[in-house]
């Protein structure tokens, strides 16, 4: 359809409007299918999602077939990856009642090493119920006295959606210890980490992970 260079600003956007309502148009605006958009379902669940993405993707068992590049991913963003953490025997779980809940723990078994990550995208960590301690505090030392991993070695990661530190109390009573050991991380801190995931998985031909990833990149 030519558009005359005569017409006048109400006589264009006729011609727009009837562009924009041509079944050639409205095929162009049809998007693909996206996994993650599929099973929304509710504000809730999105940071329960993020959790499921990130547990998948350190799982070297998982079927992205990545192996533990995304667990060296993480040790780079957090200025990690030049320290004596290794991982070669993994596993990769929700923790258990005497780990604290939290989120995520990356466990190499062999090397007695973990990652811990608290994923937090619509509140700041909360007392433990009960205590006047932080619940960072709470997962700190119920990972360093849990009695189902013997663990030497642990990267704590504070993952929010701006890279916030965490609300953390700085009375005299609270070891330092805890309180330092965490690494605040951004969502868009991750945002490279998945887009080599990506590239990595279309290297190796494997449609069904990249889609996973690239789809989860989408929605962010």
């Amino acid at each position: 359809m030519a558009i005359n260079d005569s017409l006048d600003a109400n006589g264009f956007a006729a011609e727009l409007l009837t562009l924009v309502r041509t079944s050639e148009y409205q095929a162009l605006q049809v998007r693909h299918a996206n996994f993650w958009q599929i099973i929304e379902y509710g504000r809730t669940s999105i940071e329960n999602r993020y959790s499921q993405m990130l547990r998948w993707l350190l799982d070297p068992s998982e079927s992205h077939h990545l192996g533990t590049f995304f667990i060296q991913e993480i040790l780079r963003v957090c200025g990690n990856e030049d320290t004596a953490l290794t991982f070669d025997s993994v596993s990769t779980t929700a923790s258990t009642e005497s780990m604290g809940r939290v989120d995520i723990v990356v466990h190499d078994s062999l090397h007695k090493t973990a990652i811990v990550i608290e994923n937090k995208m619509f509140s700041n960590e909360h007392d433990a119920a009960g205590t006047d301690a932080s619940q960072l505090r709470k997962y700190y030392e119920a990972i360093r006295d849990s009695s189902d991993h013997d663990i030497r070695s642990t990267l704590f990661v504070y993952l929010t959606p701006d890279g916030r530190d965490p609300n953390l109390p700085a009375p005299a009573n609270y070891p330092a210890d805890w309180r330092d050991a965490w690494h605040s991380v951004a969502y868009d801190d991750l945002e490279i980490s998945l887009e080599r995931c990506a590239l990595r998985t279309r290297q190796a031909d494997d449609p069904h992970a990249t889609k996973v990833i690239e789809d989860f990149l989408e929605d962010q």
